[in-house]
């Protein structure tokens, strides 16, 4: 039994021990680049997969022409000017309302935001609400849903306005000359058929606007999909450039190793199904055979002159290749068990070599 550990000890300290042990790791790192190449290549076409459900789920959008797609655009920036005009015209009218309500600064300066935002959305519930009203019509000529709406639509159409007049004669300064004063109101009339034409525009916009507010959050969704798509491609294209790099400085190794020490005779790997294939799609043939029989963790390699005995003499080493992604991190098995083996093996090659 010391005999044994002593060759052992000596055996772990030889270079072909050395040679044999950096393949075995080389194996794993194959195995490790293999399998991120292919949780890339899975998250890619979840991806496509989602983005194709969206597309199938919204055909509409997905097969929009571009002067469609430019009315939507309008439409957008149609709210957003809405938007930035309400809160020129009504911040100040907020925060002193807010004023009465909060003591906190922040809160005054947010009241000021969120009221012509809040204004803005009711508008736009109406709209939807009347352009639903308006299919319904249509379908079951039904009128009193469709009145119901337009009279509200109407009441917030005209409500703006007049909110924009009554803001600036509150803000309205002392002015003595009778063109100041002229200018003055006509600003305010400008601004009150500005505002009119703005809001009447996000109310009775009709499909138009009712496309707009569905369009954008599909486009952001879609291209989100899409940009997934793109960086999971290029890491799975990574990831196989890797593998394939490790694989050729393995192979090259192996070469050597098998001309250095051809006693027992090496095959390639262990190396799983998915890696085989993996490795095998790149090269563009098969350059690692799927083992037969019980030499299942295995695969035929390059052994020279040694490939007939190979065939007989199995090398069962306790390797084996990496498992589900649960068993990533563990440890592989020990190096001195693989090498005392190998021992093994050498010695009875010798033994088959002295009989003959």
């Amino acid at each position: 039994m010391n005999n044994m550990n002593h060759e052992n000890l000596k055996f772990e300290n030889s270079p072909q021990a050395t040679s044999f042990a950096w393949l075995c790791q080389a194996v794993r790192k194959i195995h490790v680049k293999a399998r991120k190449a292919l949780e890339a290549k899975a998250r890619k076409e979840a991806a496509e997969k989602k983005r194709v459900e969206l597309q199938a789920a919204h055909p509409i959008f997905s097969q929009i022409n571009y002067w469609r797609s430019a009315v939507y655009i309008l439409m957008l920036v149609i709210l957003l000017a809405v938007f930035t005009l309400d809160y020129v015209l009504f911040s100040s009218t907020m925060e002193f309302f807010a004023q009465r309500v909060f003591r906190s600064p922040m809160m005054i300066q947010l009241s000021s935001v969120m009221g012509p935002a809040m204004v803005l959305t009711l508008e736009v519930g109406v709209g939807m609400q009347l352009w639903f009203a308006r299919q319904r019509k249509a379908e079951t000529e039904e009128w009193g849903s469709w009145v119901a709406w337009l009279t509200v639509g109407l009441f917030l159409a005209f409500v703006m306005p007049f909110l924009a007049v009554a803001t600036a004669l509150a803000s309205r300064p002392e002015m003595s000359d009778a063109n100041m004063e002229r200018s003055f109101l006509f600003q305010t009339a400008s601004l009150a058929i500005l505002a009119f034409v703005g809001h009447v525009l996000v109310l009775f916009g009709g499909e138009s606007a009712h496309g707009a507010k569905a369009y954008f959050p599909f486009q952001v969704h879609s291209q989100t999909l899409k940009v997934k798509t793109w960086t999971y491609g290029r890491s799975y294209t990574k990831r196989v450039e890797e593998m394939v790099n490790s694989y050729r400085t393995y192979l090259h190794r192996f070469e050597r190793h098998l001309q250095s020490y051809p006693e027992p005779p090496l095959k390639q790997g262990p190396f799983d199904e998915k890696t085989r294939t993996l490795i095998n799609e790149q090269y563009g043939y098969i350059i690692i055979p799927t083992p037969s029989g019980g030499d299942a963790g295995h695969s035929n390699g390059s052994s020279g002159s040694k490939a007939s005995s190979a065939s007989e003499q199995k090398i069962k080493y306790s390797w084996t290749s990496p498992g589900p992604a649960a068993d990533r991190d563990k440890e592989s098995p020990g190096l001195s068990n693989i090498l005392s083996l190998h021992l093994r093996d050498q010695k009875e090659a010798q033994k088959r070599n002295e009989g003959v």
